[in-house]
């Protein structure tokens, strides 16, 4: 074979291979950033996946005694609907067992995400608590209480509360119906009154779809 032709093929090979390096990176990148994003708006469904770690080490267990220690304790939110909860809403615990204090059942619970918190009783066998700051749009939060149950011979089991709610998410849509950060070039002229059809494809779109934006004529 030529020497020369050889020689003619080896830069415009180099440029091919850098340029596959360089688009394998920018998938990857994107992949990654959309898989962040994805499991960032669906935090149930990362729950799923990794492992779950114990929400009640190092806690003080509540002892619970009576008729209704199975079922003693119910935990609902003040503010919410079918969409979840409000960021900022409060909760309401009640309980069937009256001997239950408020500072013992406070060192009890545990949220997570790790949020400081205040309980003032209410009522008889009832508390407000309430968080020190709003929780994040779209989150999963645990509020769980450490709690086991004596029998009549001095036995303990371990009865632990758990429960989980959806906060609500607070994103809404332009009213235009497109994303304006996707579609940077709305505002741009048209030439001669044609219309314009621009693909707009971010890292993270290579990951979740390609978003098309019509520029109207």
């Amino acid at each position: 074979m030529d020497i020369n032709l050889l020689t003619a093929q080896t830069p415009g090979r180099s440029r091919m291979k850098k340029a596959l390096i360089a688009a394998g990176i920018f998938v990857l990148a994107g992949t990654a950033l959309g898989a962040w994003q994805f499991f960032s708006r669906n935090p149930a469904l990362l729950e799923r996946i990794l492992p779950q770690k114990d929400l009640f080490e190092g806690f003080e267990r509540l002892v619970l005694t009576g008729a209704h220690a199975q079922d003693n304790f119910e935990l609902t939110a003040v503010s919410s609907d079918s969409l979840g909860i409000d960021p900022a809403t409060a909760f309401i615990l009640t309980s069937k067992d009256d001997e239950v204090t408020t500072d013992k059942l406070k060192a009890s619970i545990v949220l997570e995400p790790a949020i400081k918190f205040s309980l003032e009783k209410k009522a008889d066998r009832e508390w407000k608590l309430a968080l020190a700051e709003s929780l994040l749009p779209n989150a999963l939060v645990k509020i769980a209480l450490a709690a086991e149950v004596e029998g009549s011979a001095g036995e303990k089991a371990v009865r632990d509360y758990e429960w989980a709610f959806q906060v609500k998410d607070t994103f809404k849509r332009p009213r235009s119906g497109r994303n304006p950060r996707a579609c940077p070039w709305r505002n741009e002229p048209l030439r001669s009154g044609q219309a314009k059809l621009v693909k707009f494809a971010s890292a993270t779109a290579l990951a979740v779809g390609i978003y098309r934006c019509r520029r109207a004529p």
